[in-house]
């Protein structure tokens, strides 16, 4: 009985340790042009002066400024309001993090917008006038579209 408990023991610390093995292993033999990103990897910048003051952009895929996919991540400040907008094109977008309100109409209106929390996904119809918006926490949010990306305001 005592080498049968040793046997299992011993394969339970051989699946144990295999297993963690696995689990760190890296194929570093991929198709060229693969992309691979580690959330620690992402590098993020100032979005700039066309989207509120403290969003963060990172660039994961192509160019939004020239035509193509391409894939960004926006990191938003909590009560952060993006005005009455449109883009040229449609843009998927998942919530990664946090909650983001969407609404549309040619007037923003905190009243009506819709929650979508982390694991949401939305697409929003090129040329439709849509607002969106944080509230007391940040929201990180992935944008899949083909460039030009504009983000054109309402007058």
């Amino acid at each position: 009985m005592s080498k049968t408990i040793h046997l299992i023991t011993a394969m339970l610390s051989v699946l144990v340790f295999s297993g963690s093995v696995l689990a760190n292993n890296f194929q570093e033999n991929v198709p060229k042009n693969t992309l691979r990103y580690w959330s620690d990897d992402i590098e993020w910048q100032s979005a700039g002066a066309h989207l509120p003051k403290g969003t963060q952009m990172a660039v994961l895929e192509g160019n939004p400024k020239k035509e193509g996919m391409f894939t960004i991540r926006l990191k938003t400040p909590k009560n952060m309001k993006l005005a009455v907008h449109q883009h040229p094109g449609p843009e998927r977008v998942t919530i990664l993090q946090g909650d983001l309100y969407v609404g549309f109409g040619d007037s923003f209106n905190k009243e009506i917008g819709t929650k979508f929390s982390a694991g949401s996904f939305y697409v929003n119809p090129k040329n439709e006038n849509h607002y969106v918006y944080t509230k007391d926490n940040p929201a990180i949010i992935q944008i899949t579209g083909m460039g030009p990306w504009k983000v054109i305001y309402a007058k």
